[in-house]
């Protein structure tokens, strides 16, 4: 398992494909709900942060965990680097340190679990990155060592799947173009509003069945199991925006 995650890695180039690492076959080693990846932003003396799981937790919740005053990513890199660069884990029992505590109660609020979190040190003992994985199980020393053994490689797929990001943007799309339908691409839509297949077969004029049907084809297309990651894969590959600007497009010069 170890030699096919670094076979998988070392192929990364895009953000979609980082994606489908990290989600797949990765999953054998660190089992995750969800990935924080933290690079140091050019533009500040700080790390930007990238939110990579199984669903998607908004960029107003990202934004106040990766706030610089207290953020619980910055607390939690924070914690990494006092502890000398080492491995860290935070498990939800009650830690004894405050601002660690004041971590836990905002993963207890998303409803996660424990952290295995790690970093690479950069000039003047600063992280050159950091990786947070959060658990829907207890952390185990496996899941430790496996990091550790990784990191090199995911550090290094994470960056690919960064650099010169927009350029990436045509060819990736370009080869996934007929992926869903453009029917699929809709209801998906209105899935990652958060809506029932009830509720998106009202909105379609369409029955109950028809829809069912449809959420279990993108599901098959898209290789996945539930609907929080037919809306992760689904953005990753921006297929539901790109539909959004086509029919935006398209009543804005009045063809439906």
């Amino acid at each position: 398992m170890l030699l096919v995650n670094i076979e998988a890695a070392v192929k990364v180039e895009t953000r979609p494909g980082f994606f489908f690492w990290v989600q797949g076959v990765f999953q054998g080693m660190i089992p995750h709900e969800g990935l924080i990846c933290g690079i140091p932003d050019p533009a500040a003396t700080r790390l930007r942060f990238e939110w990579i799981g199984s669903y998607p937790i908004g960029e107003d919740r990202l934004a106040e965990l990766s706030c610089l005053d207290g953020g619980a990513l910055h607390v939690l890199a924070e914690a990494w680097r006092m502890g000398g660069g080492n491995a860290l884990v935070l498990r939800t029992a009650a830690a004894s340190d405050k601002a660690l505590w004041a971590v836990q109660e905002d993963l207890r609020q998303m409803g996660l679990g424990d952290v295995v979190a790690h970093g690479l040190r950069g000039p003047g003992c600063t992280p050159a990155a950091f990786f947070a994985f959060l658990k829907p199980t207890p952390a185990s020393p496996r899941d430790v060592r496996m990091l550790v053994l990784l990191l090199p490689y995911l550090y290094a797929a994470w960056w690919r799947s960064t650099c010169d990001e927009a350029a990436q943007v045509k060819p990736v799309f370009a080869a996934f173009p007929e992926v869903l339908t453009v029917r699929e691409i809709e209801v998906l839509n209105w899935v990652e509003k958060g809506k029932s297949n009830n509720e998106i077969a009202q909105i379609l004029a369409i029955s109950h069945l028809t829809v069912k049907n449809h959420v279990q084809k993108i599901f098959r297309k898209l290789n996945v199991q539930n609907r929080a990651q037919a809306v992760a894969k689904g953005m990753s590959l921006q297929l539901t925006s790109r539909w959004r600007a086509a029919n935006f497009g398209s009543r804005a010069t009045g063809h439906h």
